[in-house]
């Protein structure tokens, strides 16, 4: 699990570097003053130069805080995608990712991004 200052500081030192970046929505629920957004996060990227490129399910949390909404979760899970040079297998897990794949959290945990002002 990664604080908000972690998940910024993979950026500011250059460790992940996103080359494109995506997001399809497929859900948005809203409750009073929290949002629940859950999609599929589509990136070229690579993390301290190990390829972290992939799709991934990701489940935002968003607050009202005053006038302004503020992730306050995120959690980002691997989609299970065949090799290409393979071809499908049925039941066949993704265990050939690199295991860098969500770009410096572990995978299906969650990243605290609160935002602290």
């Amino acid at each position: 699990m990664l604080a908000k200052p972690e998940w910024l500081d993979r950026y500011l030192r250059g460790d992940l570097v996103n080359r494109s970046f995506s997001w399809e929505r497929t859900d948005v629920r809203a409750h009073a003053d929290t949002v629940f957004v859950r999609g599929v996060q589509s990136q070229e990227a690579r993390y301290r130069g190990e390829d972290c490129s992939g799709r991934f399910l990701a489940t935002l949390m968003a607050v009202r805080q005053d006038r302004r909404w503020a992730i306050v979760n995120l959690q980002l899970s691997m989609l299970d995608e065949p090799d290409p040079e393979r071809g499908p297998e049925p039941g066949e897990p993704a265990d050939d990712q690199p295991p860098s794949a969500t770009c410096g959290t572990e995978i299906g945990q969650v990243a605290d991004v609160v935002d602290e002002r």
